[in-house]
Protein backbone atom coordinates (compact mmCIF):
# COMPACT_ATOMS: atom_id res chain seq x y z
CA UNK A 1 0.00 0.00 0.00
CA UNK A 2 1.51 3.32 -1.13
CA UNK A 3 0.12 5.20 1.89
CA UNK A 4 1.74 2.78 4.33
CA UNK A 5 5.05 2.94 2.47
CA UNK A 6 5.02 6.73 2.72
CA UNK A 7 4.28 6.54 6.43
CA UNK A 8 7.22 4.20 7.03
CA UNK A 9 9.60 6.37 5.02
CA UNK A 10 8.54 9.49 6.92
CA UNK A 11 9.03 7.68 10.21
CA UNK A 12 12.52 6.55 9.26
CA UNK A 13 13.47 10.14 8.51
CA UNK A 14 12.27 11.62 11.83
CA UNK A 15 14.92 12.71 14.31
CA UNK A 16 13.32 13.47 17.67
CA UNK A 17 16.27 15.65 18.59
CA UNK A 18 14.92 18.04 15.95
CA UNK A 19 11.43 18.19 17.46
CA UNK A 20 10.58 21.91 17.66
CA UNK A 21 10.06 23.34 21.12
CA UNK A 22 6.65 24.62 22.13
CA UNK A 23 6.38 28.16 20.73
CA UNK A 24 5.17 29.99 23.85
CA UNK A 25 6.18 33.43 22.57
CA UNK A 26 4.34 32.87 19.29
CA UNK A 27 1.27 31.80 21.27
CA UNK A 28 1.24 35.21 22.95
CA UNK A 29 2.07 37.00 19.69
CA UNK A 30 -1.29 35.89 18.27
CA UNK A 31 -3.13 38.20 20.68
CA UNK A 32 -1.07 41.11 19.43
CA UNK A 33 -1.00 40.41 15.68
CA UNK A 34 -4.03 38.19 15.03
CA UNK A 35 -1.82 36.01 12.81
CA UNK A 36 -2.43 32.29 13.34
CA UNK A 37 0.10 30.60 11.08
CA UNK A 38 3.37 31.43 12.93
CA UNK A 39 2.29 29.53 16.06
CA UNK A 40 0.23 26.89 14.28
CA UNK A 41 3.05 25.91 11.91
CA UNK A 42 5.19 24.95 14.92
CA UNK A 43 2.28 23.31 16.76
CA UNK A 44 1.37 21.09 13.82
CA UNK A 45 4.98 20.17 13.13
CA UNK A 46 5.09 18.83 16.69
CA UNK A 47 1.88 16.89 16.01
CA UNK A 48 3.49 15.46 12.87
CA UNK A 49 6.12 13.75 15.02
CA UNK A 50 3.43 12.51 17.42
CA UNK A 51 1.13 11.17 14.70
CA UNK A 52 3.73 9.44 12.56
CA UNK A 53 5.61 7.78 15.42
CA UNK A 54 2.36 6.97 17.21
CA UNK A 55 0.89 5.31 14.12
CA UNK A 56 4.06 3.30 13.46
CA UNK A 57 4.24 2.17 17.08
CA UNK A 58 0.65 0.90 16.94
CA UNK A 59 1.06 -0.77 13.56
CA UNK A 60 4.39 -2.53 14.11
CA UNK A 61 5.30 -2.29 17.82
CA UNK A 62 8.97 -1.72 16.97
CA UNK A 63 11.11 -0.59 19.88
CA UNK A 64 12.97 2.01 17.83
CA UNK A 65 9.67 3.74 17.02
CA UNK A 66 8.38 3.45 20.59
CA UNK A 67 11.58 4.91 22.10
CA UNK A 68 11.33 7.95 19.88
CA UNK A 69 7.60 8.24 20.52
CA UNK A 70 8.17 8.30 24.29
CA UNK A 71 10.27 11.45 23.96
CA UNK A 72 7.53 13.12 21.93
CA UNK A 73 4.85 12.05 24.39
CA UNK A 74 6.81 13.56 27.28
CA UNK A 75 7.14 16.81 25.34
CA UNK A 76 3.41 16.97 24.54
CA UNK A 77 2.58 16.33 28.19
CA UNK A 78 4.87 19.26 29.07
CA UNK A 79 2.96 21.68 26.80
CA UNK A 80 1.36 24.59 28.57
CA UNK A 81 -1.74 24.43 26.40
CA UNK A 82 -3.13 21.89 23.94
CA UNK A 83 -5.62 24.36 22.47
CA UNK A 84 -4.76 26.94 19.80
CA UNK A 85 -4.48 30.59 20.84
CA UNK A 86 -7.23 31.51 18.36
CA UNK A 87 -9.63 29.35 20.39
CA UNK A 88 -8.77 30.20 24.01
CA UNK A 89 -10.51 32.63 26.32
CA UNK A 90 -7.73 35.06 27.10
CA UNK A 91 -9.68 36.69 29.91
CA UNK A 92 -9.85 33.36 31.69
CA UNK A 93 -6.09 32.84 31.53
CA UNK A 94 -6.40 29.14 32.41
CA UNK A 95 -5.25 27.91 29.02
CA UNK A 96 -4.33 24.49 30.37
CA UNK A 97 -7.97 23.43 30.70
CA UNK A 98 -9.32 24.91 27.45
CA UNK A 99 -11.09 22.32 25.29
CA UNK A 100 -11.04 23.21 21.62
CA UNK A 101 -10.75 21.01 18.54
CA UNK A 102 -7.04 20.42 19.01
CA UNK A 103 -7.04 19.88 22.75
CA UNK A 104 -9.73 17.25 22.15
CA UNK A 105 -7.72 15.65 19.33
CA UNK A 106 -4.58 15.60 21.47
CA UNK A 107 -6.50 13.94 24.29
CA UNK A 108 -7.89 11.28 21.92
CA UNK A 109 -4.42 10.62 20.52
CA UNK A 110 -2.67 10.30 23.88
CA UNK A 111 -5.44 8.28 25.51
CA UNK A 112 -5.53 5.78 22.64
CA UNK A 113 -1.76 5.40 22.59
CA UNK A 114 -1.72 4.88 26.36
CA UNK A 115 -4.31 2.10 26.00
CA UNK A 116 -2.90 0.31 22.98
CA UNK A 117 0.76 0.59 24.01
CA UNK A 118 0.27 -0.43 27.63
CA UNK A 119 3.15 -2.72 28.56
CA UNK A 120 5.25 -1.33 25.69
CA UNK A 121 5.82 2.26 26.78
CA UNK A 122 7.25 3.29 30.11
CA UNK A 123 4.58 2.75 32.79
CA UNK A 124 5.27 6.04 34.59
CA UNK A 125 4.86 7.85 31.29
CA UNK A 126 1.64 5.98 30.55
CA UNK A 127 0.20 6.95 33.93
CA UNK A 128 1.22 10.56 33.36
CA UNK A 129 -0.51 10.56 29.97
CA UNK A 130 -3.77 9.33 31.50
CA UNK A 131 -3.49 11.92 34.28
CA UNK A 132 -2.88 14.73 31.79
CA UNK A 133 -5.85 13.72 29.64
CA UNK A 134 -8.11 13.55 32.67
CA UNK A 135 -6.89 16.83 34.16
CA UNK A 136 -6.95 18.84 30.94
CA UNK A 137 -10.03 17.43 29.19
CA UNK A 138 -12.13 14.81 31.01
CA UNK A 139 -12.50 16.70 34.30
CA UNK A 140 -13.13 20.14 32.76
CA UNK A 141 -15.79 18.57 30.54
CA UNK A 142 -17.48 16.82 33.45
CA UNK A 143 -17.54 20.02 35.53
CA UNK A 144 -18.55 22.56 32.85
CA UNK A 145 -20.72 23.13 29.80
CA UNK A 146 -19.22 24.17 26.46
CA UNK A 147 -20.79 26.04 23.56
CA UNK A 148 -19.73 23.46 21.01
CA UNK A 149 -21.90 20.83 22.71
CA UNK A 150 -24.94 22.41 21.01
CA UNK A 151 -23.19 23.26 17.74
CA UNK A 152 -24.49 21.88 14.47
CA UNK A 153 -21.06 21.76 12.85
CA UNK A 154 -17.64 20.11 12.84
CA UNK A 155 -16.79 21.47 16.30
CA UNK A 156 -19.50 19.29 17.78
CA UNK A 157 -18.44 16.09 16.04
CA UNK A 158 -14.71 16.57 16.61
CA UNK A 159 -14.80 17.66 20.24
CA UNK A 160 -17.53 15.21 21.26
CA UNK A 161 -16.06 12.36 19.24
CA UNK A 162 -12.56 12.81 20.63
CA UNK A 163 -13.81 13.26 24.18
CA UNK A 164 -15.91 10.12 23.97
CA UNK A 165 -13.00 8.07 22.65
CA UNK A 166 -10.63 9.49 25.28
CA UNK A 167 -13.15 8.74 28.02
CA UNK A 168 -13.50 5.13 26.88
CA UNK A 169 -9.73 4.71 26.65
CA UNK A 170 -9.13 6.10 30.15
CA UNK A 171 -12.05 4.31 31.79
CA UNK A 172 -14.22 7.38 32.38
CA UNK A 173 -17.43 5.89 31.02
CA UNK A 174 -19.55 8.15 33.23
CA UNK A 175 -19.39 11.04 30.72
CA UNK A 176 -20.20 9.05 27.59
CA UNK A 177 -24.00 9.24 27.90
CA UNK A 178 -23.64 13.02 27.84
CA UNK A 179 -21.37 12.78 24.79
CA UNK A 180 -24.04 10.73 22.98
CA UNK A 181 -26.66 13.34 23.86
CA UNK A 182 -24.40 16.10 22.53
CA UNK A 183 -23.09 14.53 19.35
CA UNK A 184 -26.59 14.03 17.91
CA UNK A 185 -26.56 17.77 17.18
CA UNK A 186 -23.90 17.19 14.52
CA UNK A 187 -26.31 15.26 12.33
CA UNK A 188 -28.94 17.94 12.94
CA UNK A 189 -26.56 20.28 11.11
CA UNK A 190 -26.57 18.09 8.00
CA UNK A 191 -29.38 19.07 5.63
CA UNK A 192 -32.14 16.57 4.94
CA UNK A 193 -30.69 16.18 1.43
CA UNK A 194 -27.35 15.07 2.92
CA UNK A 195 -25.41 18.27 2.24
CA UNK A 196 -22.94 19.83 4.66
CA UNK A 197 -23.13 23.60 4.13
CA UNK A 198 -19.75 24.07 5.81
CA UNK A 199 -18.33 22.61 2.62
CA UNK A 200 -16.48 19.42 1.77
CA UNK A 201 -13.40 20.21 3.86
CA UNK A 202 -15.35 20.41 7.10
CA UNK A 203 -17.59 17.50 6.10
CA UNK A 204 -14.44 15.34 6.02
CA UNK A 205 -13.32 16.68 9.39
CA UNK A 206 -16.62 16.30 11.23
CA UNK A 207 -17.75 13.08 9.58
CA UNK A 208 -14.46 11.31 10.29
CA UNK A 209 -14.61 11.98 14.02
CA UNK A 210 -18.32 11.17 14.14
CA UNK A 211 -17.61 7.76 12.58
CA UNK A 212 -14.51 7.28 14.76
CA UNK A 213 -16.60 7.79 17.90
CA UNK A 214 -19.33 5.39 16.78
CA UNK A 215 -16.75 2.76 15.85
CA UNK A 216 -15.09 3.07 19.26
CA UNK A 217 -18.41 2.87 21.07
CA UNK A 218 -19.53 -0.13 19.03
CA UNK A 219 -16.60 -2.01 20.56
CA UNK A 220 -17.91 -1.47 24.10
CA UNK A 221 -20.47 -3.60 25.90
CA UNK A 222 -22.06 -0.54 27.48
CA UNK A 223 -22.65 1.58 24.38
CA UNK A 224 -22.57 -0.80 21.40
CA UNK A 225 -26.34 -0.82 20.94
CA UNK A 226 -26.61 2.96 21.07
CA UNK A 227 -23.82 3.32 18.49
CA UNK A 228 -25.57 0.81 16.26
CA UNK A 229 -28.74 2.91 16.31
CA UNK A 230 -26.83 5.96 15.05
CA UNK A 231 -25.12 3.88 12.36
CA UNK A 232 -28.60 2.87 11.16
CA UNK A 233 -29.80 6.47 10.78
CA UNK A 234 -31.03 7.00 7.20
CA UNK A 235 -29.63 10.54 7.27
CA UNK A 236 -26.12 9.18 7.84
CA UNK A 237 -26.36 7.30 4.55
CA UNK A 238 -27.31 10.49 2.71
CA UNK A 239 -24.48 12.38 4.40
CA UNK A 240 -22.04 9.59 3.53
CA UNK A 241 -22.62 10.23 -0.18
CA UNK A 242 -21.99 13.97 0.07
CA UNK A 243 -18.35 13.75 -0.99
CA UNK A 244 -18.97 11.79 -4.18
CA UNK A 245 -21.77 14.17 -5.11
CA UNK A 246 -19.35 17.09 -4.73
CA UNK A 247 -16.89 15.60 -7.22
CA UNK A 248 -16.47 17.62 -10.40
CA UNK A 249 -13.69 16.46 -12.74
CA UNK A 250 -10.11 15.21 -12.64
CA UNK A 251 -8.87 16.06 -9.16
CA UNK A 252 -11.43 18.82 -8.52
CA UNK A 253 -14.25 18.93 -6.01
CA UNK A 254 -16.73 21.71 -5.27
CA UNK A 255 -14.94 24.38 -3.23
CA UNK A 256 -17.88 26.27 -1.70
CA UNK A 257 -17.38 27.75 1.80
CA UNK A 258 -14.02 27.44 3.57
CA UNK A 259 -12.65 24.55 1.52
CA UNK A 260 -9.19 24.08 0.16
CA UNK A 261 -8.92 25.15 -3.46
CA UNK A 262 -7.89 21.60 -4.43
CA UNK A 263 -9.77 19.56 -1.88
CA UNK A 264 -8.74 15.90 -1.54
CA UNK A 265 -10.38 12.92 0.08
CA UNK A 266 -9.28 11.16 3.25
CA UNK A 267 -8.55 7.48 2.44
CA UNK A 268 -9.63 6.36 5.92
CA UNK A 269 -13.07 7.91 5.69
CA UNK A 270 -13.88 6.75 2.16
CA UNK A 271 -12.76 3.22 3.03
CA UNK A 272 -14.86 3.04 6.20
CA UNK A 273 -17.94 4.48 4.47
CA UNK A 274 -17.50 1.88 1.75
CA UNK A 275 -17.56 -0.86 4.39
CA UNK A 276 -20.57 0.65 6.16
CA UNK A 277 -22.55 1.15 2.94
CA UNK A 278 -21.28 -1.49 0.47
CA UNK A 279 -21.99 -0.77 -3.17
CA UNK A 280 -23.23 2.76 -2.42
CA UNK A 281 -19.99 4.74 -2.04
CA UNK A 282 -17.93 5.89 -5.01
CA UNK A 283 -14.19 6.21 -4.49
CA UNK A 284 -12.64 9.17 -6.38
CA UNK A 285 -9.49 8.77 -8.50
CA UNK A 286 -6.34 7.96 -6.53
CA UNK A 287 -4.79 11.31 -7.45
CA UNK A 288 -7.51 12.92 -5.34
CA UNK A 289 -6.42 11.07 -2.19
CA UNK A 290 -4.60 12.77 0.65
CA UNK A 291 -1.09 11.52 1.31
CA UNK A 292 0.32 11.32 4.84
CA UNK A 293 2.01 14.69 4.44
CA UNK A 294 -1.16 16.24 3.04
CA UNK A 295 -3.31 15.05 5.94
CA UNK A 296 -4.78 18.18 7.48
CA UNK A 297 -2.85 19.17 10.63
CA UNK A 298 -1.17 15.72 10.71
CA UNK A 299 -4.01 14.16 12.69
CA UNK A 300 -3.00 10.86 14.29
CA UNK A 301 -6.43 9.21 14.11
CA UNK A 302 -6.76 10.03 10.41
CA UNK A 303 -3.27 8.77 9.54
CA UNK A 304 -3.53 5.51 11.48
CA UNK A 305 -7.04 4.73 10.17
CA UNK A 306 -5.96 5.49 6.61
CA UNK A 307 -3.85 2.34 6.95
CA UNK A 308 -6.21 0.22 9.06
CA UNK A 309 -9.50 1.08 7.38
CA UNK A 310 -8.08 0.85 3.86
CA UNK A 311 -6.90 -2.67 4.68
CA UNK A 312 -10.38 -3.47 5.95
CA UNK A 313 -11.89 -2.37 2.62
CA UNK A 314 -9.12 -3.83 0.45
CA UNK A 315 -10.36 -6.48 -1.93
CA UNK A 316 -13.85 -6.45 -0.43
CA UNK A 317 -15.45 -4.91 -3.54
CA UNK A 318 -17.31 -2.39 -1.40
CA UNK A 319 -17.22 0.59 -3.79
CA UNK A 320 -19.62 1.34 -6.65
CA UNK A 321 -18.20 1.89 -10.12
CA UNK A 322 -20.38 4.64 -11.53
CA UNK A 323 -21.14 8.22 -10.54
CA UNK A 324 -24.33 9.96 -11.56
CA UNK A 325 -24.03 12.89 -13.94
CA UNK A 326 -26.03 15.28 -11.75
CA UNK A 327 -26.22 15.92 -8.01
CA UNK A 328 -28.93 18.29 -6.81
CA UNK A 329 -29.41 19.30 -3.16
CA UNK A 330 -32.83 20.99 -3.10
CA UNK A 331 -32.79 22.05 0.56
CA UNK A 332 -29.23 23.36 0.58
CA UNK A 333 -29.67 24.77 -2.93
CA UNK A 334 -26.58 23.27 -4.54
CA UNK A 335 -26.38 21.65 -7.97
CA UNK A 336 -23.38 19.88 -9.52
CA UNK A 337 -23.25 18.54 -13.07
CA UNK A 338 -20.56 16.34 -14.61
CA UNK A 339 -19.59 15.36 -18.17
CA UNK A 340 -16.64 13.61 -19.80
CA UNK A 341 -14.14 16.46 -19.39
CA UNK A 342 -16.38 19.11 -17.91
CA UNK A 343 -18.37 20.02 -14.83
CA UNK A 344 -20.37 22.86 -13.33
CA UNK A 345 -21.38 23.67 -9.75
CA UNK A 346 -23.77 26.41 -8.63
CA UNK A 347 -25.37 27.41 -5.34
CA UNK A 348 -28.18 29.48 -3.94
CA UNK A 349 -28.61 29.39 -0.17
CA UNK A 350 -28.06 32.40 2.06
CA UNK A 351 -25.23 34.48 3.48
CA UNK A 352 -25.33 33.16 7.04
CA UNK A 353 -24.22 29.59 6.39
CA UNK A 354 -21.51 27.89 8.47
CA UNK A 355 -18.06 29.10 7.34
CA UNK A 356 -20.07 31.48 5.19
CA UNK A 357 -18.96 33.24 2.04
CA UNK A 358 -21.23 35.89 0.52
CA UNK A 359 -21.79 33.78 -2.58
CA UNK A 360 -25.51 33.36 -3.28
CA UNK A 361 -25.85 32.58 -6.99
CA UNK A 362 -22.14 31.82 -7.47
CA UNK A 363 -20.88 29.12 -9.81
CA UNK A 364 -17.73 27.44 -11.05
CA UNK A 365 -17.19 25.53 -14.28
CA UNK A 366 -14.63 23.20 -15.80
CA UNK A 367 -14.64 22.85 -19.58
CA UNK A 368 -12.14 20.87 -21.62
CA UNK A 369 -10.47 19.92 -18.34
CA UNK A 370 -9.73 23.57 -17.44
CA UNK A 371 -11.40 25.50 -14.63
CA UNK A 372 -12.53 28.55 -16.58
CA UNK A 373 -14.42 30.23 -13.75
CA UNK A 374 -13.88 29.43 -10.15
CA UNK A 375 -14.69 29.65 -6.48
CA UNK A 376 -11.61 30.96 -4.63
CA UNK A 377 -12.08 28.61 -1.63
CA UNK A 378 -10.83 29.71 1.78
CA UNK A 379 -8.50 32.55 2.62
CA UNK A 380 -5.78 32.65 5.24
CA UNK A 381 -7.18 32.12 8.71
CA UNK A 382 -6.47 34.96 11.11
CA UNK A 383 -8.33 36.85 13.83
CA UNK A 384 -9.99 39.27 11.39
CA UNK A 385 -11.08 36.44 9.10
CA UNK A 386 -13.38 35.23 11.87
CA UNK A 387 -14.29 38.70 13.10
CA UNK A 388 -16.13 41.80 11.98
CA UNK A 389 -13.79 42.26 9.01
CA UNK A 390 -14.50 38.81 7.54
CA UNK A 391 -16.12 40.10 4.36
CA UNK A 392 -13.30 42.49 3.61
CA UNK A 393 -11.29 39.46 2.46
CA UNK A 394 -11.63 38.65 -1.25
CA UNK A 395 -12.44 34.92 -0.86
CA UNK A 396 -15.34 35.55 1.53
CA UNK A 397 -16.67 38.64 -0.25
CA UNK A 398 -19.01 38.22 -3.19
CA UNK A 399 -16.43 40.24 -5.14
CA UNK A 400 -14.34 37.07 -5.17
CA UNK A 401 -17.12 35.02 -6.77
CA UNK A 402 -18.95 34.83 -10.09
CA UNK A 403 -21.90 37.05 -9.18
CA UNK A 404 -22.88 40.58 -10.26
CA UNK A 405 -21.77 43.79 -8.54
CA UNK A 406 -24.63 46.18 -7.72
CA UNK A 407 -24.04 49.89 -7.18
CA UNK A 408 -20.32 49.19 -6.76
CA UNK A 409 -20.94 46.81 -3.86
CA UNK A 410 -21.14 43.12 -3.27
CA UNK A 411 -23.65 41.03 -1.38
CA UNK A 412 -24.32 41.53 2.31
CA UNK A 413 -24.06 38.91 5.07
CA UNK A 414 -27.14 37.63 6.87
CA UNK A 415 -29.81 34.95 6.80
CA UNK A 416 -32.24 37.19 4.90
CA UNK A 417 -29.63 37.80 2.17
CA UNK A 418 -30.68 34.74 0.23
CA UNK A 419 -32.03 33.11 -2.89
CA UNK A 420 -35.83 33.12 -2.78
CA UNK A 421 -36.06 30.75 -5.76
CA UNK A 422 -33.72 27.87 -6.60
CA UNK A 423 -34.75 25.34 -9.21
CA UNK A 424 -32.42 22.75 -10.69
CA UNK A 425 -33.23 19.66 -12.72
CA UNK A 426 -31.15 16.63 -13.69
CA UNK A 427 -30.46 18.00 -17.19
CA UNK A 428 -28.26 20.99 -16.38
CA UNK A 429 -31.01 23.63 -16.12
CA UNK A 430 -30.87 26.00 -13.16
CA UNK A 431 -32.89 29.07 -12.16
CA UNK A 432 -31.99 31.26 -9.19
CA UNK A 433 -33.65 34.46 -7.95
CA UNK A 434 -31.28 36.26 -5.59
CA UNK A 435 -31.78 40.04 -5.61
CA UNK A 436 -32.36 39.80 -1.84
CA UNK A 437 -28.70 38.85 -1.33
CA UNK A 438 -27.66 42.45 -2.05
CA UNK A 439 -29.93 44.16 0.45
CA UNK A 440 -30.40 47.01 -2.02
CA UNK A 441 -34.01 48.25 -2.39
CA UNK A 442 -33.20 49.69 -5.82
CA UNK A 443 -32.55 46.19 -7.14
CA UNK A 444 -36.05 44.81 -7.66
CA UNK A 445 -35.23 41.49 -9.27
CA UNK A 446 -32.20 39.41 -10.28
CA UNK A 447 -32.83 36.05 -11.91
CA UNK A 448 -29.99 33.85 -13.16
CA UNK A 449 -30.85 31.08 -15.63
CA UNK A 450 -28.19 28.58 -16.62
CA UNK A 451 -27.91 25.62 -18.95
CA UNK A 452 -24.94 23.29 -18.73
CA UNK A 453 -24.52 21.19 -21.87
CA UNK A 454 -22.23 18.37 -20.78
CA UNK A 455 -22.14 16.79 -24.24
CA UNK A 456 -21.03 19.94 -26.06
CA UNK A 457 -19.02 21.22 -23.03
CA UNK A 458 -20.75 24.62 -23.02
CA UNK A 459 -22.21 26.66 -20.18
CA UNK A 460 -24.83 29.29 -21.06
CA UNK A 461 -25.91 31.94 -18.56
CA UNK A 462 -28.65 34.58 -18.74
CA UNK A 463 -29.06 37.16 -15.97
CA UNK A 464 -32.19 39.32 -15.95
CA UNK A 465 -32.36 42.49 -13.82
CA UNK A 466 -35.13 44.86 -12.81
CA UNK A 467 -33.99 47.94 -10.96
CA UNK A 468 -34.53 51.62 -10.33
CA UNK A 469 -33.31 53.89 -13.10
CA UNK A 470 -29.61 54.62 -13.06
CA UNK A 471 -28.56 51.74 -10.81
CA UNK A 472 -25.07 50.63 -11.81
CA UNK A 473 -24.96 46.85 -12.37
CA UNK A 474 -21.94 44.92 -13.59
CA UNK A 475 -21.31 41.29 -14.32
CA UNK A 476 -18.25 39.96 -12.52
CA UNK A 477 -16.55 36.66 -13.23
CA UNK A 478 -13.39 35.29 -11.64
CA UNK A 479 -10.78 32.76 -12.76
CA UNK A 480 -7.39 31.49 -11.64
CA UNK A 481 -6.39 31.05 -15.30
CA UNK A 482 -4.82 33.96 -17.22
CA UNK A 483 -7.40 36.01 -19.12
CA UNK A 484 -6.81 38.11 -22.24
CA UNK A 485 -8.83 39.65 -25.04
CA UNK A 486 -7.79 38.44 -28.49
CA UNK A 487 -9.59 39.61 -31.63
CA UNK A 488 -12.66 40.54 -29.65
CA UNK A 489 -12.84 37.22 -27.81
CA UNK A 490 -12.11 36.75 -24.12
CA UNK A 491 -9.69 33.85 -23.86
CA UNK A 492 -9.29 32.01 -20.57
CA UNK A 493 -6.34 29.70 -20.10
CA UNK A 494 -5.11 27.67 -23.06
CA UNK A 495 -8.38 26.71 -24.72
CA UNK A 496 -11.26 28.38 -22.91
CA UNK A 497 -13.34 31.31 -24.09
CA UNK A 498 -16.07 33.61 -22.84
CA UNK A 499 -18.60 35.10 -25.24
CA UNK A 500 -20.65 38.06 -24.05
CA UNK A 501 -23.61 37.89 -26.39
CA UNK A 502 -25.34 41.23 -25.85
CA UNK A 503 -22.49 43.62 -25.10
CA UNK A 504 -20.59 45.11 -28.04
CA UNK A 505 -17.47 46.33 -26.24
CA UNK A 506 -14.75 44.22 -24.67
CA UNK A 507 -15.13 43.38 -20.99
CA UNK A 508 -12.67 44.91 -18.57
CA UNK A 509 -9.91 42.53 -17.46
CA UNK A 510 -8.14 42.95 -14.13
CA UNK A 511 -6.35 41.05 -11.36
CA UNK A 512 -6.54 40.92 -7.58
CA UNK A 513 -4.37 39.04 -5.11
CA UNK A 514 -5.16 37.45 -1.77
CA UNK A 515 -3.64 34.91 0.61
CA UNK A 516 -5.09 31.42 0.54
CA UNK A 517 -5.55 28.97 3.40
CA UNK A 518 -1.85 28.09 3.46
CA UNK A 519 -0.81 31.75 3.52
CA UNK A 520 0.36 31.73 -0.11
CA UNK A 521 -0.40 34.69 -2.35
CA UNK A 522 -2.83 33.86 -5.15
CA UNK A 523 -3.92 35.88 -8.15
CA UNK A 524 -7.54 35.99 -9.20
CA UNK A 525 -8.32 37.26 -12.69
CA UNK A 526 -11.41 39.49 -12.87
CA UNK A 527 -13.74 39.95 -15.87
CA UNK A 528 -16.31 42.78 -15.67
CA UNK A 529 -18.77 44.55 -17.95
CA UNK A 530 -21.82 46.81 -17.43
CA UNK A 531 -25.35 45.46 -17.76
CA UNK A 532 -28.69 47.03 -18.60
CA UNK A 533 -31.72 44.84 -18.14
CA UNK A 534 -30.35 41.53 -19.35
CA UNK A 535 -26.97 39.86 -19.73
CA UNK A 536 -26.25 36.75 -21.78
CA UNK A 537 -22.90 34.99 -21.93
CA UNK A 538 -21.44 31.56 -22.50
CA UNK A 539 -18.29 29.61 -21.72
CA UNK A 540 -16.79 27.06 -24.07
CA UNK A 541 -13.52 25.71 -25.42
CA UNK A 542 -11.80 26.02 -28.76
CA UNK A 543 -11.54 22.70 -30.54
CA UNK A 544 -7.95 21.56 -30.89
Amino acid sequence: MVYEEELCALGDALDVDELPEEAVSLFEDYFRTGQRLPYENVYFERRRYLSILGSLSVLYGRQRDICRLEKVLESVCDERCWALPAHVNRENGDYRHEIDLFAAETAQTLAELARILKGKIDEKLRIRIVDEVCDRVITPFSENRFGWEQNLDNWNAVCCGCLGCAAADTGHLEIIDRVFDDIRHYMDGISSDGACQEGLHYWTYGMFYYILFLERMRDTAEFGERAGQLFSDAKLFKAAQFQQKCYMHGSRFVAFSDCERHEKYLPALVAKLGVLFPGKIWRPPVECALTVMETDCYRYAMILRSVLWQKEALGAGVFCDDLEGASVFPESQWAIYRGKDCAMAVKGGDNAEPHNHNDVGAFACILGGEELCTDPARGEYCADYFGEKRYEFLPTSSLGHCVPVVDGRGQKPGREMCADIFRADENGNVEISFAAAYGNPSLKSLVRRMHFDSKESILRVEDSFKSAAGLDIRERLVSFLPVKVCEGVVRIGDRGYLKVLNYSDCPKIGKQTYRDGSGKERTLWIIEWPVTGKSRFEFGTFKS
